[in-house]
């Protein structure tokens, strides 16, 4: 299952369902590269926002990071045409995420974004889906 940037700042800043799926479900969970990119480009915001150091940030960060598998840009360059062909008109800063699901046939992408549900060619799966199929009591 690919990760979306938001998903992983949703988990990053709270301490609630979004961090227990990752770090407690039996799923395998993707990460493209560019998530961490995109991450690191906003934490002084985030932490600003949230009142987390950045000590704080990078250690829950951390932690995620080592429950979620990266995906290297390497991996998914050669789909990336494709992808963008798939959100170039919803939003093309989305590409990396389907770029991950064709490298990784059968993937689905973990969004809560509505329009990026628009696309059909990859299926997504929000949140709330996520927590009524998971392997953990009580999500």
């Amino acid at each position: 299952m690919v990760v979306d940037t938001n998903i992983l700042l949703a988990a990053i800043l709270k301490d609630g369902v979004t961090r227990r799926l990752i770090l407690e479900d039996d799923r395998e969970f993707l990460l493209p590269v560019h998530a961490l990119r995109e991450t690191e480009k906003h934490r002084v915001t985030l932490c600003r926002r949230t009142g987390l150091s950045h000590a704080e940030f990078v250690r829950i960060l951390e932690t995620l990071l080592a429950a979620l598998r990266i995906v290297p840009d390497e991996t998914t360059f050669p789909f990336r045409e494709a992808a963008l062909a798939i959100v170039r008109d919803i939003d093309p800063d989305d590409e990396q995420f389907i770029a991950c699901c064709l490298a990784f046939p059968g993937s689905v992408l973990w969004s809560d974004d509505k329009a990026l549900q628009q696309q059909d060619a990859v299926r997504i799966v929000t949140t709330e889906e996520l927590k009524k199929v998971s392997t953990i009591p009580s999500v």
